[in-house]
């Protein structure tokens, strides 16, 4: 029978976002978002599959946790720890 067209796309979506993950300094949340886009203008999903996940529990978590991460890593607490490691004797 072979793979549908659909899935053709959907894996070249994924092989394009993990190059730019990979090998460009776009954000991530950017890149997600463009492989969603481009799923949802190709058609492989209807727009409600696309955005049902992003009602999920673990979905806001993660969410969250980008939120805290990027707010922690602007103010310089994530860089503390290992400064301190790398001046002490």
């Amino acid at each position: 029978m072979g793979i549908s067209i659909f899935a053709w796309i959907t894996i070249a979506v994924i092989l394009v976002m993990f190059g730019l993950m990979l090998f460009t300094d776009i954000p991530s949340e950017v890149v997600f978002l463009g492989g969603t886009a481009t799923l949802l203008i190709t058609g492989v999903p209807d727009t409600k599959e696309a955005l049902s996940g992003f009602s999920s529990s673990p979905v806001a978590i993660v969410g969250a946790l980008f939120i805290v991460i990027a707010t922690m890593e602007q103010t310089g607490v994530v860089h503390f720890p290992g400064e301190t490691r790398a001046c002490a004797p």
